[in-house]
């Protein structure tokens, strides 16, 4: 199976660096694009997007995210193009309050250096900042001329190390009470 199953991962990103390019978002900015998010439009393709996507690399489990599951892949073969590598693919369940197509849905991006400075020098650009507050991983939304991107500190994987060593140290605590 081919990385091409995801769908069409070249026009999404090259729309992506088109816009950065003409809102002054400088790719030296980024040091990654981690991953790409594929949503489903019903609960029955998220099974079948998890089987079908998990034979591309190995699963990194699911979580839940805003009430619906999220599961994560780390691609045997990075995805490569418009001059990013891409490890991770996300695989989204749909929100109810959220209809939307099946298909690639955004991107999500690893800045160098602080976050807060990045946002600092694109304080003209309408971000979301709605999960600026997350005590793991807090991030920026970018939802403008056709293109959804996020932006963070951390790249999904240390993400789901920290989340795995936190909750693993809160059921010890848990056992020790």
């Amino acid at each position: 199976m081919s990385n091409r199953s995801i769908g069409d991962y070249d026009a999404t990103i090259d729309r992506i660096n088109t816009v950065f390019k003409e809102v002054g978002i400088h790719p030296d900015e980024l040091s990654q694009l981690d991953h790409l998010c594929y949503r489903t439009e019903t609960m029955e393709e998220y099974h079948r997007a998890i089987k079908t996507f998990g034979l591309l690399g190995v699963s990194l489990g699911e979580v839940e995210v805003e009430g619906r599951p999220i599961a994560v892949v780390r691609l045997d073969e990075p995805i490569v193009s418009g001059g990013w590598t891409v490890d991770f693919l996300e695989v989204a369940a749909p929100k109810t309050s959220s209809p939307y197509p099946s298909g690639l849905e955004h991107a999500e991006f690893v800045t160098r250096g602080l976050l807060t400075d990045f946002e600092q020098r694109h304080q003209e650009l309408p971000f979301k900042r709605d999960a600026m507050n997350r005590t793991v991983n807090p991030e920026l939304k970018f939802r403008e001329h056709g293109i959804s991107v996020k932006f963070h500190q951390l790249n999904i994987g240390a993400v789901i190390r920290i989340e795995e060593a936190l909750a693993k140290e809160a059921a010890r605590q848990a056992d020790v009470v």
